[in-house]
């Protein structure tokens, strides 16, 4: 098989190219178990699964940082920190979160992270801060 390399300086310009595009994009938290998750998942899937907890609401990312080169090779966007807490009065929901998902202000799914393992939101003071790292072109 050939091997295929970015050079900086196209991993950033798709870097770049990506950030425009995600403009107003959220970032939604999935329940567990999470469903089946493979490259044939759909938003709809996700969407029956998403978190219900009391005070939860997806985040927008209005404008992603970067692009910058990541140490760990390739151009990457953040969204900066986006914290999803439990807001207790009065206790409707609470949820064991598995992962999350972004998706394009048109509502295209992009990406699905499930974590190693779920973060139970509905008890005080519990704060689930995510940073969303997309990178592009890292090759190893």
């Amino acid at each position: 098989m050939a091997q295929f390399i970015y050079p900086a300086v196209g991993a950033k310009e798709l870097a770049t190219l990506v950030k425009a595009g995600l403009a107003n994009a959220t970032v939604h938290l999935l329940k567990a178990p999470p469903p089946t998750i493979d490259d044939a998942t759909i938003l709809a899937t996700l969407t029956a699964d998403e978190a219900d907890v009391d005070g939860y609401a997806a985040a927008t990312v209005a404008a992603w940082i970067g692009p910058y080169q990541d140490p760990d090779g390739g151009s990457s966007i953040r969204s900066g920190e986006l914290d999803f807490n439990y807001v207790p009065v009065p206790l409707v929901a609470t949820n064991s979160i598995a992962g999350f998902w972004v998706q394009t202000a048109g509502g295209v799914l992009v990406c699905i992270v499930i974590f190693d393992e779920p973060v139970t939101l509905g008890v005080t003071n519990v704060l689930l801060p995510l940073t969303v790292v997309l990178n592009y072109g890292r090759t190893g």
